[in-house]
């Protein structure tokens, strides 16, 4: 399979709808979105219409237009925070990887970006190995002020 990179559209709200919807999903991120289909229209155009805050990229099945996660970086000034989610059925299989080591390479060459990290649930084992195999380092454990998890921040200095 080969994954394509672009920004997230309309096109893929049903896709988008499917990740989101998932168990895992709303385990490590809180948000349960899986009875309303009007919550995900909301979440993906709050995060088309946000370009100059947030800048969603899908990762898309190029042989079959399926969009089977997506990264969302969020601009700090000279820190950039990602988020990424990938469907169940896609994951273990090296796409959130390969599309966020060209995410990080793309954003290597803004010289004013010091800083990427990552905020991640404690339990979310998966995810924390994936940014550790990109060679984020730990920084601090906080606790969510809505759900009272315990997150992980992860840094990668450039």
């Amino acid at each position: 399979m080969s994954i394509k990179l672009c920004r997230m559209s309309f096109d893929y709200i049903d896709d988008m709808h499917e990740i989101l919807t998932n168990e895992q999903s709303i385990k490590y991120t809180g948000i349960d979105l899986s009875n309303s289909y009007n919550k995900t229209v909301k979440h993906v155009s709050f995060l088309i219409f946000n370009s100059n805050f947030i800048k969603s990229i899908a990762m898309v099945d190029e042989e079959e237009d399926k969009l089977i996660g997506f990264i969302n970086v969020y601009s700090y000034g000279e820190s950039v925070e990602l988020a990424a989610m990938c469907n169940a059925k896609y994951q273990r299989k090296g796409y959130t990887y390969e599309s966020i080591c060209k995410v990080i390479e793309y954003i290597k060459k803004n010289k004013n970006i010091k800083e990427i990290y990552a905020k991640i649930n404690k339990k979310n084992i998966k995810c924390i190995n994936l940014v550790e195999k990109l060679n984020f380092k730990k920084e601090i454990e906080l606790k969510d002020k809505f759900s009272g998890e315990v997150i992980v921040k992860y840094s990668l200095k450039l």
